[in-house]
């Protein structure tokens, strides 16, 4: 049991195949790596043991997305303003639910998909939640205390870990950063990431 968001890497290399694939597109009959991504968060999403992240995730290319009924999607002007108007909801048939098939999950994930592909910009996602808090709407205390990236693990075009957890420690959030791979990893993102505190690949 975990306070763990998770998020889908959306870059074009999750659209190679899933096993030795390159950098080409995954042919008829392969699974992709977005694929797997795609399950992979049906799961982590719809059995997750903390109820306000249940049913919802994020996407992260260039910038950063959230889907489905996410407190995170908020567009007060700041945090003594009453919520209730200014919550995004989302579109009903992109929001996966334990309640569904995995068919129909499946299906509605891939329709969430924003399709920016530009990308792999992981500091994108803390980014995010450090400017909900920069703006006044959130307290650090309600921030994620851990970020799940399921990812191909290519390669990192943002900041450096290490320059984008140093934001983060300016306001007093120290989020454990999780990168399951769904292929080996690349030696760029072990250099990057592997002596850098509070991740684990």
């Amino acid at each position: 049991v975990a306070n763990v968001f998770p998020v889908i890497d959306g870059s074009g290399s999750m659209d190679a195949a899933a096993e030795g694939g390159g950098w080409g597109r995954a042919s008829r009959g392969q699974i992709s790596r977005r694929q797997v991504a795609y399950a992979m968060s049906i799961a982590f999403s719809t059995k997750n043991p903390v109820e306000e992240f249940k049913n919802t995730y994020g996407w992260f290319s260039r910038n950063f997305h959230i889907v489905g009924q996410s407190k995170y999607k908020d567009t007060r002007p700041n945090k003594y303003v009453d919520s209730a108007g200014y919550i995004e909801k989302g579109d009903a048939k992109t929001i996966i639910s334990a309640g569904n098939t995995f068919t129909e999950n499946l299906k509605r994930i891939q329709q969430s998909d924003p399709g920016e592909v530009s990308s792999t910009n992981m500091g994108a996602v803390v980014d995010y939640f450090i400017k909900l808090v920069e703006s006044g709407k959130f307290h650090v205390e309600e921030l994620p205390q851990a970020i799940l990236y399921i990812t191909d693990n290519e390669h990192n075009t943002g900041d450096s870990p290490s320059k984008v957890l140093q934001r983060a420690s300016a306001i007093g959030w120290h989020p454990l950063s999780i990168f399951w791979g769904i292929t080996e990893i690349r030696e760029d993102m072990k250099r990057q990431f592997m002596n850098t505190p509070n991740c684990l690949l």
